[in-house]
């Protein structure tokens, strides 16, 4: 057993996860935005079919999330080889899980787009990029392995500098195979797809080298012989409420989905979407200062330091709170120019405005809730506040988007309101629960 300490500052972790998350999202939103330029139903039909996927790819988020606290938690109280023994548990339970999803995805999606509520070019369109796209999920799921224990080690850099060279890639790779350019064929959704695919490939064999060079010897899959039943029952114990939170989640965005389709106008369904891209960019600030955190206090509950967590935590919740504050306000003032890379379209503009102002208090909203909700998984406190995040967005989220568009005149707007009552109420009471100290008796580390 060997000591191994590290301190890190917030901003020294921070940092590279968002520059990494803003590059790495370009992977969906390069692909919603070129495909802009060919057709406003086709960037809908790339945000549908993601929002299915998503819901598909959740099942390996089981072993990363639980891994990424276990490792943490293991090598802040100094145990390297209990470590690596996760670490090889992770890679190999998750590719096994994404060869499986990969093949359910193949076979059901047109189920899948059905239950959705996509119909006609909407459902052809989504149906072309989905079985192209669904072959890569098991890489997915190997580069979320290997991602999570890079994560726990410190080495956000890493990520970084993979997502740049993705971002770059698949921004070529979607100029050239969807728009047709250089005397390539025009293949637009399938373009998209294919060059999404090929850029998953070889991101896979970098993340791999950079791995086993970096972080562990490939000698750690002998380990796999020696698994700890102790860490597969973490594994779980962390993992199933995890992954029922965020499946939750995507359900119930599938669900409200479902209810825009069939309840609001298409202009309704493409200001939304557009929206989606855009605000997933004011989110990038609190995911990195939660992902730290979580990073952070999974080191230090693992050598015992309570009381440095608890300052941790009530630092990033006021950085996070403030710049994503600030970054969602001041979209409100650049709406037209920001929904005008997508659209000319002077309706969806114009909804962009209020769906912007609307979004203010979504934001702020799950910065506190995203926060304390990483504190809390770092520190092994899962199950409370899963089951309380999925009575709030059943009630508040699903079922007010319900009435919202069947007794109101608000439309995709009073569907954003709604979503800022559930962002705003799950942040009051997850507050609560960190206050509480619960979480001071959940370490998992033996």
């Amino acid at each position: 057993m060997s000591k191994e300490k590290k301190e890190w500052g917030l901003f020294q972790l921070a940092w590279p996860i968002f520059i990494g998350n803003i590059l790495g999202i370009l992977l969906g939103f390069i692909d919603v935005y070129v495909l802009s330029l060919v057709d406003d139903m086709a960037a809908s039909a790339i945000s549908a079919a993601g929002q299915m996927m998503s819901v598909c790819t959740l099942v390996f988020g089981v072993v990363c999330g639980a891994t990424s606290i276990l490792v943490a938690q293991y090598l802040g109280k100094g145990n390297r080889e209990r470590a690596s023994q996760v670490t090889a548990l992770c890679i190999v339970m998750n590719v096994a899980f994404g060869i499986l999803i990969s093949v359910i995805v193949l076979v059901f999606y047109r189920q899948f787009l059905t239950m959705l509520g996509a119909k006609g070019a909407l459902f052809d369109m989504a149906a072309s990029y989905i079985k192209i796209v669904g072959w890569g999920i098991a890489l997915d799921a190997y580069q979320s392995a290997l991602g999570s224990v890079m994560y726990s080690h410190g080495e956000t850099r890493v990520s970084m500098y993979l997502s740049s060279s993705m971002g770059i890639l698949n921004l070529v790779l979607d100029m050239v195979m969807v728009l047709g350019l250089f005397g390539f064929p025009r293949m637009e959704v399938q373009g998209a797809a294919y060059a999404t695919l090929i850029t998953k490939i070889i991101c896979a064999m970098l993340m791999t080298a950079v791995f086993f060079r970096r972080i562990e010897s490939i000698k750690i899959f002998r380990y796999i012989v020696q698994v700890h039943t102790g860490d597969v029952k973490a594994i779980f114990k962390l993992g199933v409420p995890s992954i029922f939170d965020s499946l939750n989640y995507s359900i119930t965005q599938l669900v409200i989905t479902g209810i825009i389709f069939h309840n609001l106008e298409e202009v309704d369904i493409i200001a939304r979407t557009y929206l989606q891209n855009i605000a997933v960019f004011f989110q990038l600030f609190t995911g990195a200062i939660s992902s730290a955190t979580q990073l952070m206090i999974g080191h230090e509950v693992g050598a015992g330091d309570y009381e440095k967590a608890a300052a941790d935590c009530k630092r990033g919740l006021r950085i996070s709170v403030l710049m994503t504050g600030l970054i969602s306000l001041g979209a409100v003032f650049f709406s037209r120019p920001l929904f005008g890379i997508f659209t000319d379209n002077q309706e969806v503009i114009r909804i962009g405005f209020y769906l912007l102002l609307a979004n203010v208090a979504v934001e702020i909203g799950r910065a506190v809730n995203v926060v304390y909700v990483g504190g809390l998984r770092g520190a092994g406190d899962v199950s409370i506040p899963v089951l309380i995040a999925v009575c709030c967005m059943w009630v508040i989220a699903v079922g007010g988007s319900w009435l919202s568009v069947n007794l109101t005149k608000w439309g995709i707007v009073g569907v954003w309101i709604i979503a800022g009552v559930d962002e705003c109420v799950r942040g009051v009471i997850m507050h609560g629960r960190w206050k509480s100290g619960k979480w001071k008796l959940r370490r998992l580390t033996e």
